[in-house]
Parts: C-alpha cells; sequence; structure tokens
C-alpha cells in the first residue's frame, strides 16, 4: 500500500513539472496587473494578520480582479470581506491530527495534492498574470507551477519578523513598494446586519462599550489564568463602564460558561453561537480585545480594533503586529522567553503570571 500510494504521490509531481511551462519574468510597472491570485491556506490568525497587506493592495488597485485560494475551514475569513472578487477553497486534510498511522497520514497527504491538482486545473483557465504566494509550500507550489504566471513573489517563511510584516514585503516584492496596510476592512453589509442581530439577541447595551475577554490560548504556556479575567472583567464594568463579551467555538465553551457565571449580566457569551463570518463582523462592534494567543486577536488587529495581545510562550518576533492599536504583552525579556513550549519547564507559567487584572486594566486606558 506505501508502495503504491508513494508511486502514485510520484506520477502527480512528474504531471506537474510536465505542465509546467516557461520560467517566469519580471513583472511590467508600467501596467497595473490585470488578474491576481492571492494563496495562503492556513491558519486563520495568518490570513487575519495579512488582511491589511489585502485591503492596501485592493485600494491601490481597485479595477484589478483578486482573487483568493485558502483551505476550506479557513474561507470564511476572507469571504466576509469586500476584498476579494473571488474565494477559492481548497479541500484540506490534516495528518499529524487526523491519524497516527504512518500509512493514512501518506494518503491524506496524496488526497491533499490531488485535490490541489483538480482545483489547479480550473483555475488556470482564468490566466493569471500575478500570483502572491503566502503560503510558499509544496501545496502552494503546485499552483505555481502549473498556473504558471507572467510574474509571483513568495512569503519568507523564516525571517524573524511579525507575519502581518513579512506578507506586506510579499506585495512589495512584486514590485508594489508603495502598498500600506490598510485596516478600514469592509465587511459584507449582511454579515454586518446578522452580527448586529446576535448581539442583540444576547443582550447587548448599545449605550456600553464592548470589550472582548479571549482566553483561547492554545497551550497551558499560553493561558492567563481565569480568574485574572474574572477580576478584570468587574474592574471595566465599575470603573469604564463596559459590558464584555466572549466569542468562540467549543474549544473555549467552558471557560466561557466559568465566565458568566462569574460575571454574570454584565457579559455576553457568544462561544458557538457565530460562524467565523459572524464573529469577525462582530468584531466590529467592538471597542477592546484583550486576549491570549488566537485567532480572534488577530482577527481583532486586522480591523484596527484596540487589542491587547498576551503571548505567552507564543514566538513573540513572528506575532508581534505593529500600529498603534495593539499592545503586545511577550516573554522575550526572560531568559526562557518564546519556548514555544506547550508546558512550563519551571512548572508556573511566569511569562503569564506576572501579569496582574490591574496591571492589564492599566494597559488598556494607554488607549
Amino acid at each position: 500500500m506505501a508502495l503504491i500510494t508513494s508511486l502514485y504521490l510520484l506520477t502527480l509531481n512528474c504531471i506537474i513539472d510536465f505542465m509546467t511551462q516557461t520560467q517566469n519574468k519580471s513583472r511590467d510597472k508600467n501596467y497595473p496587473p490585470s488578474k491576481v491570485l492571492v494563496i495562503r491556506f492556513h491558519a486563520i490568525g495568518d490570513i487575519a494578520a495579512s488582511l491589511p497587506a489585502f485591503n492596501g493592495f485592493r485600494e491601490f488597485f481597485p479595477n484589478s480582479q483578486i482573487d483568493f485560494l485558502t483551505s476550506d475551514y479557513c474561507e470564511g475569513l476572507p469571504i466576509a470581506s469586500e476584498i476579494f472578487d473571488n474565494v477559492y477553497a481548497l479541500e484540506m486534510y490534516y495528518p499529524a491530527v487526523e491519524s497516527s498511522n504512518p500509512l493514512k497520514k501518506l494518503y491524506l497527504k496524496l488526497k491533499i495534492k490531488s485535490n490541489a491538482i483538480r482545483l489547479v486545473l480550473e483555475l488556470k483557465k482564468n490566466s493569471y498574470d500575478l500570483i502572491i504566494d503566502l503560503q510558499n509550500n509544496t501545496t502552494s507550489g503546485i499552483f505555481k507551477k502549473v498556473i504558471n504566471p507572467p510574474y509571483y513573489s513568495e512569503f519568507d517563511r523564516y525571517s524573524p519578523k511579525p507575519h502581518s510584516t513579512r506578507a506586506l514585503e510579499t506585495f512589495q516584492k512584486a514590485g508594489f513598494g508603495e502598498i500600506k496596510p490598510d485596516f478600514n476592512i469592509k465587511i459584507k453589509e449582511e454579515l454586518i446586519t446578522r452580527a448586529r442581530q446576535i448581539l442583540a439577541e444576547n443582550g447587548w447595551y448599545r449605550n456600553k462599550k464592548l470589550v472582548v475577554l479571549n482566553p483561547a490560548g492554545l497551550w497551558i504556556t499560553r493561558n492567563w489564568e481565569l480568574e485574572n479575567y474574572v477580576k478584570l472583567g468587574k474592574l471595566l464594568v465599575k470603573k469604564n463602564d463596559s459590558q464584555l463579551i466572549v466569542i468562540g467555538d467549543l474549544r473555549i465553551k467552558e471557560k466561557a460558561e466559568e465566565l458568566k457565571r462569574s460575571l454574570g449580566g454584565d457579559m455576553i457569551n457568544l462561544t458557538q453561537k457565530t460562524s467565523l463570518c459572524e464573529a469577525f463582523a462582530a468584531l466590529k462592534f467592538c471597542s477592546l480585545v484583550i486576549s491570549e494567543d488566537s485567532a480572534l486577536a488577530h482577527m481583532a488587529w486586522a480591523l484596527g480594533v484596540q487589542t491587547i495581545l498576551m503571548l505567552g510562550s507564543t514566538r513573540s518576533d513572528w506575532t508581534c503586529h505593529e500600529g498603534r492599536h495593539i499592545i503586545c504583552l511577550n516573554s522575550s525579556d526572560l531568559e526562557c522567553g518564546n519556548c514555544m513550549q506547550p508546558l512550563c519547564k519551571y512548572g508556573d507559567v511566569h511569562c503569564l503570571t506576572r501579569y496582574t487584572p490591574e496591571f492589564i486594566y492599566e494597559k488598556a486606558l494607554l488607549f
């Protein structure tokens, strides 16, 4: 089975090489791009962090056709915005997550390649003259090779710079040095209406500022204690007359329910009540997001929402975005900082436990 699967994968790669045409050449800067394909398959937070660059590009070339290629589980985010003319989704699988069986992992990887071949043959008909490859892996390479546009630019995967900065630089390397990030991202009106309705149905007081509390860090080393969120929430309600909100999926359901029990009517719990599109639109009504490292924090930053981002063990040089509307608290000042480990070797997650609710509240007053 493994031999057959490997031979099939090799055959697919040979087909890709056969379909490759001439070598790419530099873009003629005297003409705006007619049709552009932007590629970024995952993850949601990385796509969100790239949106201001996409929007800046759209503002500079309002008449160009700009299409977006992503994975099926991320497509809601680009669909929600008005940046792209078309959004295409590649059906993806995650072998490391979905199976521990080596043969099944190989099979799932093969299915991704097969799905890519089918989709790229359709996209080739669009005759793109530019590809902005923000994924820069073997799968995005299939699309670059087969479509073979006159010009393409590839994302720098390794430089010690924020993802958002490297995304912008990918456009600049393509010859668009004048492109600047634009946080005024327009969301489709029907989604704004739906988000407003969901908020109203769940007890939103429109005369109060909505503050998002987001205990959604993936690992223990990215988690601020839930008790801190409760104390901070009470400070925000008492001193700033704020209303609190938590938005998320099943993964933070228990934490959200605990926050709701502790904060009562001052907290709106939208966990599992919004799609990705609706969650993105709901952030338009929020004035502040206080979050661990998660997709929602990057979505808020992309929309220009004031954000306090607590990174914990996350690598800060890749994650701390630029902008006056974000405060990035990270562990780079510690000897063990930016460790990227799921468990703290000292057992106390000091990179986050050192932040008191009062400290975070004072940071919120700086905006």
